[in-house]
């Protein structure tokens, strides 16, 4: 008797969210952090600060990954302290890699161990 299966590949859809993180985020790795995370997760986009000392953040990726990604940005970094965290859905732009200013996550360990 031989059977065939027939595999059915599911595509997900990538989605992008656009966040905005207040309370007390600097000198304490924020950044690093949760760009470590997004490459660990293979999230795509971009993190900065804003001139309100606020974090502002463009994250792409499968809806499972994102919602771990937003849940660490939230609570999980280290010493950070949130006050005030807003998100939207926005379509997604292909962004390609994620990144702070010029730094890259090798770019960032190089630089602690010199």
């Amino acid at each position: 008797m031989i059977f065939k299966l027939n595999f059915i590949k599911i595509h997900y859809m990538k989605k992008l969210v656009k966040v905005k993180v207040s309370g007390k985020l600097q000198k304490i790795g924020y950044r690093f952090q949760v760009l470590q995370m997004a490459t660990d997760l293979g999230i795509t986009g971009f993190i900065r600060q804003e001139s309100d000392n606020s974090i502002y953040l463009e994250a792409e990726g499968e809806e499972e990954e994102l919602k771990k990604f937003m849940r660490f940005c939230k609570s999980g970094v280290d010493k950070a302290m949130v006050t005030d965290f807003q998100y939207e859905s926005a379509e997604p732009v292909d962004h390609h890699g994620f990144t702070f200013g010029d730094y890259t996550v090798s770019d960032h360990y190089k630089k602690k161990g010199e």
